[in-house]
């Protein structure tokens, strides 16, 4: 790996034997890195044997010594805690491009992290969270592109919504039932 130390590019979408020993060997290697992908979509229920989870040794290693990380992809890295989403918030000072679907701790405090410490965001992946309340996602930059965020309490709305009209729906089943039997 150290034949070509001026690499800034590594994608390690859907890798399989991908582990935080691989991640180390990166922090040796790249400190220049700017774009780090490690999306994995294998979902827990479906998870290959032969998949390894990342977790927070090698993430955090990356955000302390990788600090020119740009691009950070870890989509469905479940295994990661919120200690290393913050690590990565508070010393990737140069972070542009944040991607953290489903992962499953994010909160309003964690937003308000970014909306502190990542200056230069201007993307937001928050696919997978219901929780996040509007007032936290107002107090990141106007600038950022936030992608998938569903306000907690629109979703509430729709979901009674949804509710009210399956009720009726099954008020006419039944009041259709009980006329065809008469």
């Amino acid at each position: 790996m150290h034949l070509c130390s001026n690499i800034i590019h590594l994608s390690f979408k859907n890798s399989i034997k991908f582990n935080n020993r691989i991640l180390e060997l990166i922090v040796d290697s790249y400190l220049d890195l700017k774009y780090l992908n490690l999306y994995n979509d294998h979902s827990d229920d479906f998870r290959s044997f032969c998949i390894q989870e990342i977790n927070n040794g090698g993430l955090l290693r990356i955000a302390r010594s990788c600090y020119k990380l740009e691009y950070l992809n870890i989509t469905y890295r479940t295994k990661i805690i919120k200690l290393s989403i913050c690590s990565i918030i508070h010393f990737c000072l140069k972070l542009q491009h944040l991607d953290i679907t489903f992962y499953k701790i994010i909160s309003n405090i964690a937003i308000k992290e970014i909306a502190c410490s990542c200056s230069n965001l201007k993307y937001l992946n928050l696919r997978g969270y219901y929780k996040i309340s509007k007032e936290a996602i107002n107090q990141l930059n106007s600038n950022i592109y936030i992608k998938n965020f569903i306000d907690t309490i629109m979703l509430l709305i729709l979901i009674s919504y949804l509710v009210s009209i399956l009720i009726c729906d099954l008020c006419k089943i039944i009041c259709n039932g009980i006329s065809i039997q008469r």
